[in-house]
């Protein structure tokens, strides 16, 4: 009878993942409906369902409440709360056949919904506590091979929803199929079982994960195992001709029939590793990259990576380059480039990535960002000496950046063993200004509630310029760059003060200019006039 519940329990978890996608499209939830209709519930039994658009459904959940509170033994809710979550998943099938062809009310499937969402969450609680307490009891014979394998049948069910449900109903199954596998291998190596295939070497790894790259084929696929679930994704990626993305349950009815032509351990030469992996996934020796990592049950593990940067075809760095390592990376609003460059000894290693707003990003490496980074960075003259709106310029020129650009970063290490950093931010950049009394001005004040610090700085006769407040009721500013500069230059410009005024008339005429309201606890002002002259004042309010 556990089994029984256990597989009720299941289907109510799949119809409830569902749920999402019935509210959102109709004609899904007809046609998903009609099928599983047909192939769960007669429709003489679903004549006679009382479904919560009738007046008396309250009573059937008044009962149903009643029933679970005299209910006490474990095993005894369990089941209950499985026959509950068929009647649900019953329910939800009657709906579908009495509005099929029709628009089926909002109200109706909301309710329906929430139901099958408190299914839901006591299946995903009790699921494995079933499951595992099922392993102390013998199973009755029914026969041997697929005709008396309920978990067989459970596992082909699961599969056959998975095929038609949504993107995002696949991990719920994949953690249901997992569940079912695994309890099946439990019962395989209790002998209590008959497994001719014996499938449980599905489970040899906890943790896989390859990268093959070929030309401008890619294949990835991830896969881990932990107590709760499996997680499963796969990516095939073949020019602008294929783009295929596998997750959960699809996921893992690509990967588990590769996983057991492997046959692997870890004590294999990495040769036949490779050759193994390659043979079950279809492909052919001639690949440019290859990663791959595995953990076994066992805790044996496999860590194989080939690069591209390691083929001893690499070129060797032209004699005269200037670099020994160059990073370089700018970006923009819609797009980003990142170029990097290191010579090791005799070889040389480099990638390229351009990323783009729309998607479309490109990435190079191995010989190919080698023969579109070096020709660059040869006619690349920078040193160290020269200014650093000189050096970006060179950058830009370089790589063809063209429009507009928002930070730059470059880290360098010469030939001669001298390095050199510089960043580049396009809003923080120093901005020419004129007009302003001021070489420099600094404000701090500050309030039980509040605080402000304002600063503006002269350099090579531009200005710098922030601005913060912070304050308990209210939202926090911080301005930095042109936004400080415009925030700050209006309230220079009405602010007249000079060395003669006192240190009261000064404070209150730059509170005033800046809006301060209420009192003060400290302040602190500091300007230094364009003639050279300087004023200080620091006060607490005590003094």
């Amino acid at each position: 009878m556990k089994r029984l519940a256990v597989i009720f329990l299941t289907g109510a978890l799949i119809l409830s993942l569902g749920m999402p996608q019935a509210l959102a499209t109709q004609d899904e939830v007809t046609e998903a409906g009609t099928e599983i209709i047909s192939s769960d519930f007669p429709e003489e039994e679903l004549d006679k369902v009382l479904t919560q658009d009738s007046p008396w459904y309250f009573l059937k959940r008044f009962f149903e409440r009643v029933r679970i509170i005299f209910t006490f033994r474990q095993d005894a809710k369990a089941k209950v709360w499985a026959d509950l979550a068929e009647e649900r998943a019953r329910e939800y099938a009657a709906l579908e056949r009495k509005y099929a062809g029709e628009d089926i009310d909002e109200e109706q499937l909301k309710l329906l919904d929430k139901a099958l969402q408190e299914v839901l969450k006591f299946t995903e609680e009790y699921m494995e506590h079933i499951l595992e307490d099922e392993e102390g009891e013998e199973v009755p014979e029914e026969g041997e091979g697929e005709a008396g394998d309920k978990y067989l049948r459970r596992i082909a069910h699961l599969q056959r929803i998975a095929e038609r449900a949504p993107e995002s109903a696949q991990r719920g199954l994949s953690r249901a199929i997992a569940n079912a596998r695994r309890q099946r291998a439990r019962m395989i190596a209790k002998g209590k079982l008959y497994d001719p295939d014996l499938e449980t070497e599905y489970y040899s790894f906890q943790e896989f994960t390859l990268k093959i790259k070929q030309a401008d084929c890619l294949l990835e696929a991830d896969y881990k195992q932990n107590k709760d679930e499996i997680d499963a994704q796969v990516k095939i990626k073949q020019g602008d001709v294929m783009d295929v993305r596998l997750k959960g349950c699809k996921a893992l009815e690509y990967l588990l029939p590769v996983f057991d032509e492997m046959n692997l351990e870890a004590s294999m030469p990495q040769e036949e590793v490779i050759s193994a992996v390659l043979a079950a996934f279809g492909r052919d020796e001639g690949y440019d990259e290859l990663k791959l990592k595995i953990k076994f049950n066992d805790g044996t593990k496999i860590n194989i990576e080939i690069d591209p940067d390691d083929d001893e075809s690499n070129p060797a760095p032209p004699a005269n380059l200037s670099f020994l390592k160059f990073e370089f990376e700018i970006e923009a609003k819609d797009k980003k480039l990142e170029a990097e460059y290191q010579q090791e000894k005799d070889k040389a290693k480099a990638k390229v990535k351009v990323e783009l707003k729309d998607g479309q990003d490109s990435e190079l490496t191995g010989n190919e960002a080698l023969a579109y980074l070096l020709p660059i960075l040869e006619g690349l003259k920078l040193d160290a000496s020269m200014a650093k709106e000189d050096i970006l310029g060179a950058l830009l020129t370089a790589f063809g950046w063209s429009g507009s650009w928002q930070e730059a970063e470059l880290k360098v290490k010469f030939s001669d063993g001298s390095e050199l950093e510089l960043e580049w931010k396009q809003e923080e950049d120093a901005k020419p200004v004129t007009g302003v009394p001021f070489k420099a001005f600094k404000l701090e004040v500050e309030s039980h509630d509040r605080e402000m610090e304002a600063e503006l700085k002269q350099k090579d006769g531009k200005y710098e310029a922030k601005v913060e407040i912070e304050q308990e009721k209210g939202r926090d500013i911080e301005l930095k760059g042109s936004k400080a500069l415009d925030y700050l230059l209006p309230i220079f410009n009405r602010l007249k003060l000079n060395k003669s005024m006192s240190d009261r008339n000064i404070i209150d005429n730059v509170l005033k200019a800046f809006n301060w309201e209420g009192p003060w606890k400290e302040i602190e002002i500091k300007i230094w006039f364009a003639d050279g002259t300087k004023l200080v004042i620091e006060k607490k309010l005590d003094d």
